[in-house]
């Protein structure tokens, strides 16, 4: 090797370690954040005493595995490398399907008799379980209606495995329990609780709708949500009579999706998942009269309830009655964050 190869490989190594060096501790180069990516290692400080301790050692190690030069980017080609060469995501939560699908893993496993199968060894411990929490759910309804004049009702989400699994990533079917969420709502039927169950609901309109009710890389509901809403406000009403504000749906619309959909973003992939699925915004608006009255709502549910939030008229919905005492929701997402 002559001297020239040399210096061009000792100028280029120096240059590399310098930029590595810079991009770890002043991040020059700014990469789109990753979605959940929570640093918590504080930067370390160097002193006799951590040094002498290990604690400097141990919060550099630290420090360094959560900012380390280009990050970002190598986190996200990694997962991008195990989504197309083995169709695997680096989130736990998330099954990819065919058709560049996507779907939340209990779903999945739900559809094919699998997921309840983890917790109940036979039909009959799933029933005597169902059974079990129905009959709470009737007892607290009672006493809540009775001593305080609060109505309790719930509403099964839709679940995207049930309504679209023609996506689906192949598997055998297990038949030896059943389906939790199908048995609660036949409980529900037979003791006359209040709930509505969305999930054949949607899939009955999922085979006559020309939109699709779900984006094929999120699991969440969008324009959908506003039929959600719109029946269970008037469940609500039918049970106690607050002369709840009306939703109407005046118009649905589409509109080209330029950014990644919700769970699709959480994968930290490199490259978006291409495909020429339009999104649809429900245009809603609220009727309301002199009777109409101020509820006090609290909805215990998961990530669903955002929908709620994000494409419900809440100010006009405040202004108009619905709102007008306390409004809130308390959200347990049981998801798997992990990037990688």
């Amino acid at each position: 090797m002559n001297k020239r190869v040399k210096n061009i490989l000792w100028v280029t190594s120096i240059v590399a370690m310098l930029v590595l060096f810079a991009q770890t501790h002043w991040h020059p180069v700014k990469f789109r954040a990753m979605k959940h990516d929570s640093k918590e290692a504080p930067k370390p400080v160097l002193t006799f005493d951590t040094y002498k301790s290990g604690e400097f050692q141990g919060q550099t190690e630290r420090y360094l595995r959560e900012n380390f030069a280009f990050r970002e980017y190598g986190i996200r080609t990694y997962n991008q490398y195990c989504y197309w060469l083995w169709k695997k995501t680096c989130n736990d939560f998330f099954f990819p399907g065919r058709h560049h699908w996507m779907y939340y893993r209990p779903g999945v496993l739900d559809y094919y008799g699998r997921e309840t199968s983890k917790f109940f060894a036979t039909e009959n411990d799933l029933d005597e379980y169902v059974n079990r929490e129905v009959e709470m759910l009737v007892e607290l309804r009672d006493i809540l209606k009775r001593d305080f004049g609060i109505e309790l009702l719930t509403f099964i989400a839709p679940d995207k495995a049930f309504i679209y699994p023609e996506h689906l990533p192949r598997m055998t079917h297990d038949t030896t329990v059943g389906v939790a969420a199908a048995r609660f709502a036949q409980r529900f039927k037979e003791t006359g609780f209040p709930n509505i169950d969305m999930t054949p609901w949607f899939a009955a309109m999922a085979d006559t709708s020309q939109r699709l009710l779900f984006m094929p890389m999120d699991t969440h509901w969008t324009f959908s949500s506003a039929y959600g809403y719109d029946s269970l406000f008037r469940l609500m009403d039918s049970l106690s009579p607050y002369s709840i504000p009306t939703l109407r749906i005046d118009s649905i619309t589409a509109r080209k999706y330029e950014g990644r959909q919700d769970d699709e973003a959480t994968l930290n992939l490199l490259f978006k998942v291409r495909n020429n699925t339009p999104d649809y915004t429900a245009h809603v608006s609220v009727e309301a009269d002199s009777t109409t009255r101020k509820p006090r709502v609290l909805f215990v549910g998961d990530s669903f309830v955002f929908a709620f939030e994000n494409l419900m008229p809440i100010r006009e919905l405040a202004q108009r009655g619905l709102c007008g005492g306390v409004f809130r929701w308390l959200s347990m997402v049981s998801r798997d964050e992990r990037l990688c």
